[in-house]
């Protein structure tokens, strides 16, 4: 388990290799620069053009202003 700090404003992106097998870093590190559902629809969009062959999933999270701190908790095998 890694713990990283985050900051209001960070973004996350978690997708499928349906969308990392297709598009670049550098295209998908700009569309995160826009707002949450316009990063998601460009996002979506350019697997897309690029020839898509799988399918994608993209979900894309903002930290907002209030930010708390969590205790990591492992579960089950992992515990």
């Amino acid at each position: 388990l890694i713990a990283y700090p985050v900051l209001p404003g960070d973004k996350y992106l978690l997708c499928s290799d349906g969308l990392t097998a297709v598009v670049d870093e550098g295209k998908i590190v700009s569309a995160l620069q826009s707002d949450l559902q316009s990063a998601v629809n460009s996002l979506v969009d350019l697997t897309y053009k690029n020839g898509a062959p799988d399918n994608v999933t993209v979900i894309v999270a903002e930290i907002g202003e209030t930010v708390s701190a969590i205790t990591p908790t492992m579960f089950g095998a992992a515990s």
